[in-house]
């Protein structure tokens, strides 16, 4: 006699990454360098506010150069990154993958405590390459 288990004990997560498998991302090189620009942007942004702080504080000339080189680091970035998003959108719902709409996001988005879900999705991108929509939850991978 084989036992059964309840239904209530059996997982049926459809949206578990283990039991599916990422798509593939068809432009990897495109996600993947703008991805890297919006990282480089984020960092020029803390490398300005740091530089900026001990500029006030001990009255440095030298960090006050170099906080004007993280705020051209940003704004470059900003400008770099904000064109190179537009041409990435969701295989599926065709959604702007590193783009922030301001739209409420899926359930299964990915977010790091403390980060935007589009710094989330950059980081994922670059370190683990692959990431989830933040609008329809959707896992891509830049794998083949």
């Amino acid at each position: 006699m084989i036992a059964a288990r309840p239904i209530s004990e059996v997982q049926c997560d459809p949206h578990s990454s283990s039991s599916r498998r990422y798509r593939s991302w068809h432009r990897r090189f495109s996600l993947f360098v703008t991805a890297a620009i919006i990282l480089l942007g984020a960092a020029g942004l803390v490398f300005f506010v740091v530089c900026g702080a001990r500029t006030v504080a001990l009255e440095s000339r030298a960090d006050g150069i170099k906080a004007l080189g993280g705020f051209v680091l940003f704004a470059l970035s900003k400008v770099f990154g904000g064109w190179m998003t537009r041409q990435l959108t969701c295989h599926l719902c065709h959604g702007p993958v590193l783009k922030d709409r301001g739209c409420h996001k899926h359930q299964h988005a990915f977010k790091l405590p403390g980060l935007s879900y589009r710094i989330s999705a950059a980081l994922s991108i670059v370190f683990a390459l692959r990431f989830r929509c933040m609008y329809c939850g959707t896992g891509y991978r830049l794998k083949k």
